[in-house]
């Protein structure tokens, strides 16, 4: 796999509390298809949201790192350690690291949107292992500017932000105009489109088109090592891996989620254990 683009209208659906609380997922659970496909050790992605407000019900977790990002309003979270009712905003984030097992419940209050996103952190090891969680504030997360670019920092260099997953997490603002991604081999990205539309200068539908990037869309890309003119790969024999540049363009305002990650961890993944048990 070297680009996938995962439409919003191809997302998982899902509700709770009778549908006070709807979601789409552009990475659900193995037995519900659609969305993008399992990269390193992301496991689960869905974004949630209520106009009125509603429960997620007490429910159990366990060895997974499991991240809740607040994109809008307030969200309150229940556990059965702390035994009582957290409130987040937009901007906070949490992590459960869920470890040999923990129960919550989640509340959305009116107007609130937020992600949910599991990644694995090594699951044999990580169920023998307490839960733990942190919540930690919108203030606390770095914001610069890149070359015209607000950058956030969830989770990464000057973040305050622990979990065992390697992983990092970004939100951008662009004011509109031209929109460079680098990223070395070895790494898998997934960025989705939080606001704002991106057409890829280099990526294309198969009729030939440029490829499209809309509000809600998650998109995947691996670089591919380049072949040199011997037919071997860059970066074999311990040479260091290329830099490839993904080159977008927005028409306006517009704002990217984006997870960065290597393609190798570096552990066995639960979910490579999964597909080689599912196709036998």
């Amino acid at each position: 796999m070297a680009m996938y683009i995962a439409p919003y209208a191809n997302q998982v659906s899902g509700e709770f509390d009778g549908g006070k609380i709807l979601e789409k997922k552009p990475l659900g659970f193995p037995q519900e298809g659609g969305g993008i496909p399992y990269i390193s050790s992301l496991f689960y992605w869905a974004c949630a949201w209520s106009d009125e407000g509603g429960l997620i019900a007490e429910h159990p977790h366990q060895a997974f790192e499991i991240i809740s990002f607040v994109l809008d309003g307030e969200i309150e979270h229940y556990d059965n350690q702390l035994g009582d009712w957290q409130k987040l905003k937009a901007g906070d984030v949490q992590i459960i690291r869920s470890g040999s097992g923990i129960s919550h419940a989640e509340r959305l209050n009116a107007g609130s949107r937020m992600f949910q996103i599991w990644f694995d952190p090594y699951v044999d090891r990580a169920v023998t292992q307490p839960a733990t969680y942190d919540d930690y504030r919108a203030e606390q997360f770095p914001v610069e500017q890149l070359d015209g670019v607000e950058q956030t920092t969830l989770i990464g260099p000057g973040s305050p932000f622990e979990m065992q997953s390697p992983v990092q997490v970004f939100r951008r603002k662009y004011t509109g105009g031209p929109v460079e991604i680098d990223l070395d081999v070895g790494q898998v990205m997934a960025m989705y489109a939080l606001d704002g539309n991106f057409e890829f200068q280099d990526v294309q539908t198969p009729d030939g088109q440029k490829a499209l990037l809309g509000k809600g869309d998650t998109f995947v890309w691996q670089p591919e090592p380049a072949q040199s003119e011997a037919g071997q790969n860059e970066g074999e024999n311990g040479a260091e891996q290329p830099t490839q540049t993904l080159r977008l363009n927005s028409a306006g305002p517009a704002e990217l989620f984006i997870l960065q990650m290597p393609v190798d961890p570096g552990y066995p993944l639960y979910t490579r254990r999964f597909q080689a048990t599912s196709v036998r």
